[in-house]
């Protein structure tokens, strides 16, 4: 399997659950007596809480392949085989295993039984099952990746208090077996850019304000997205916000693909803040869902930005830059300016600002 080097980042990955403080957190780890065999891995899959103990209801893993190396719809196929661990053997609990698509499959364990009888989990690793697959071609790459939207809606625990189930406020996944999808750019074009300018800037020669990356694992948006919901493109933050990075707005981005994004260089940030934007330095790509992101190896000369502004487009909450232009106000393409007679009282400043 190729491994891709990549860069840990926060260590939970926090949605939109109904506890923010309580995260359920997988951990992948190779079983030992696959060690030797070159055509099959095994896979132990363990569960711990991150605060407390909890009583586990349903339990959901949703991952896709490549099918390259493991082949096509491996549960129907049977090149997946699930064995029972301490949980999924309880006779209060079903486990099943279901292609979603040819390469994605989901593991779902499911509360039969009573309340009573629920598994509770503690911050100390429990083993949930063991998975092997077989492998069909060593040559393919062997990456996995995990559909965290699908596992948030369907890792729940049970909340005695309220005789309810409720979804965790993070899920993260501890991966000891396969090698991270991790994004990489391997280059982009033009090497200089302005800001905020569109197209290409006004002025004489115009600068062009579009780039074009061409790198690895960017993902491909769903329908009605400009960019997948988990990857980031952040360009060196110029401004005095603060912030480290400048993520363009999402209606900024002309076209995205697995390997090359086409984006107009941002002077201001994905949430509306003019206070971020682009200036020269590296570029990010940031996969969240994995934790892992990389930098350009080149760095992106930006001379100058233009101010803009920016609309939020409901219901879809996507914002677009807009470039703010100044009006035809005195019918010569531009203003007049005025002195005003106390600014006159200071030497030369009338030619100053003439000549300027």
């Amino acid at each position: 399997m190729k491994l891709q080097k990549c860069w840990k980042t926060i260590p939970y990955i926090y949605r939109d659950g109904e506890d923010e403080g309580r995260c359920l957190i997988y951990t992948l780890e190779p079983a030992i007596e696959t060690a030797l065999n070159p055509l099959k891995i095994g896979v132990d899959i363990k569960v711990r809480s991150s605060d407390g103990d909890f009583d586990l209801y349903q339990s959901l893993v949703v991952a896709e392949y490549d099918t390259v190396f493991f082949g096509s719809n491996i549960a129907a196929n049977g090149t997946i085989e699930i064995i029972d661990g301490d949980i999924s053997g309880l006779s209060n609990y079903n486990l099943t295993v279901t292609d979603l698509a040819p390469n994605k499959v989901e593991i779902m364990l499911t509360s039969i039984g009573t309340t009573s009888q629920l598994f509770t989990i503690t911050e100390q690793k429990s083993f949930l099952a063991r998975v092997y697959l077989q492998i069909e071609n060593p040559f393919g790459n062997g990456l996995v990746s995990f559909d965290y939207d699908a596992m948030e809606q369907g890792n729940t625990y049970y909340d005695a208090s309220t005789s309810s189930t409720k979804h965790f406020g993070c899920i993260e996944i501890e991966d000891e077996v396969f090698p991270k999808a991790c994004p990489i750019i391997l280059s982009f074009n033009p090497p200089t850019a302005a800001a905020g300018v569109g197209q290409q800037s006004l002025n004489d020669p115009p600068v062009p304000g579009v780039i074009t990356v061409v790198g690895e694992n960017f993902g491909t948006p769903g329908a009605g997205q400009y960019k997948p919901a988990h990857m980031k493109l952040g360009f060196t933050n110029a401004g005095p916000s603060g912030a480290d990075w400048c993520f363009p707005p999402e209606r900024d981005i002309i076209s995205w693909s697995e390997d090359t994004i086409v984006v107009r260089v941002p002077s201001l940030n994905e949430d509306g803040d003019i206070k971020t934007y682009s200036g020269t330095g590296q570029l990010l790509i940031w996969n969240t869902d994995e934790e892992c992101f990389s930098f350009s190896i080149q760095s992106l000369y930006v001379p100058f930005a233009v101010i803009n502004l920016s609309n939020n487009f409901i219901p879809s909450n996507t914002r677009e830059s807009i470039l703010v232009k100044m009006e035809n106000v005195n019918d010569e393409g531009g203003y007049d300016l005025y002195f005003g007679d106390d600014i006159l009282t200071i030497d030369s400043v009338e030619q100053s600002f003439e000549r300027h």
